[in-house]
């Protein structure tokens, strides 16, 4: 599920899987995922093109077809209505769609504002509510990598619009995740209402805090990539990539992971493909560009593989591009 062709994609590619998600009754988990990626995707082209206003539009669609599906019965942490709109109570939902209505945002003026800003007012209060400043993902799994998402939303919200409740919730994410990372790795998973570790830290959700993280905090984001790349960095001759699991840890792969191969964990290496691209570790973004080809790795026909595909090639820093883009208008 997680193979992926890492060259060139026309944004028309883009629109498809958009309008082939939107038609789609059912919505997995991973498609719904999909939407989030896809939209990161999108929004680092809009900035970096700002002349191609047609992905405005891309944007609005994935952000309406995400908000119309709730996924409560899917996450099972419970429900939550904000601006008339109900979902789920979930990390997950709340935090990527506040990330990618983040990312609209800063493109410029967007029928989506009010849910917007209502629902990042929601998710501080809810951040601030919490003893350890972090919400579950599914049911009371609390995962770090999740909240990343969440804090990435309201560090940008904050950013673009000083409200005290944003600037105090991601200080209090930031203080806590930051916490995580005493034993030079965050784990993957703590235990619910606190920040003890509840299992080892694993590549995909290392990669990923990567890539999140780079959006608003690029140096944070480059010293994170450091000590990862120290200990998940796994070569096989020409052949790179990031494990899965820590060095001495032997476990099977799972949904998360994708196929793990000589250790080399599947979605660590495609989510660290745009991770480093989005800090700028331009020898290792080429040399796990190079083991995807060599692999042999075709696209997929599965929305998650070619969303992450998508965004794997265009991410970058939404902060410092969103600047750029004020200057020129």
């Amino acid at each position: 599920m997680w193979t992926l062709l890492f060259l060139a994609v026309p944004l028309s590619s883009a629109e498809n899987l958009a309008d082939q998600l939107a038609k789609k009754k059912a919505t997995p988990p991973m498609d719904w995922y999909a939407r989030a990626y896809l939209g990161y995707g999108a929004v680092s082209v809009a900035l970096e093109h700002p002349e191609e206003q047609v992905i405005e539009t891309l944007i609005d669609t994935l952000i309406d077809d995400m908000r119309a599906r709730p996924m409560v019965s899917t996450f099972k942490a419970g429900s939550v209505t904000v601006d008339g709109v109900t979902g789920s109570a979930s990390a997950a939902w709340q935090g990527h769609l506040a990330l990618l209505l983040e990312g609209r945002q800063r493109l410029g003026p967007t029928r989506h504002a009010s849910f917007s800003e209502a629902l990042l007012d929601s998710l501080a209060e809810d951040v601030l509510a919490r003893s350890n400043h972090l919400l579950p993902t599914y049911g009371k799994r609390t995962w770090p990598a999740d909240n990343e998402v969440i804090w990435a939303a309201l560090a940008l919200g904050a950013q673009r619009e000083a409200r005290p409740s944003w600037i105090e919730a991601a200080a209090a994410m930031q203080a806590a995740l930051h916490s995580l990372e005493q034993q030079q790795l965050p784990p993957s998973e703590v235990h619910p209402d606190s920040l003890r570790s509840k299992d080892v830290p694993r590549g995909c959700a290392l990669a990923w805090t990567v890539a999140i993280r780079g959006l608003h905090r690029p140096d944070e984001a480059t010293a994170l990539y450091r000590r990862f790349k120290a200990a998940y960095w796994q070569g096989w001759g020409p052949v790179v990539g990031f494990r899965e699991w820590p060095k001495g840890v032997d476990r099977s792969a799972d949904s998360d992971s994708g196929p793990i191969v000589l250790g080399i964990g599947t979605a660590a290496s495609a989510f660290g493909i745009g991770a480093t691209r989005l800090i700028g570790a331009q020898a290792d973004h080429r040399a796990l560009l190079a083991s995807a080809r060599l692999a042999g790795l075709q696209e997929q026909k599965r929305p998650i593989a070619r969303a992450i595909h998508f965004w794997a090639q265009h991410a970058t820093s939404w902060t410092s591009k969103t600047e750029a883009l004020r200057v020129q208008n």
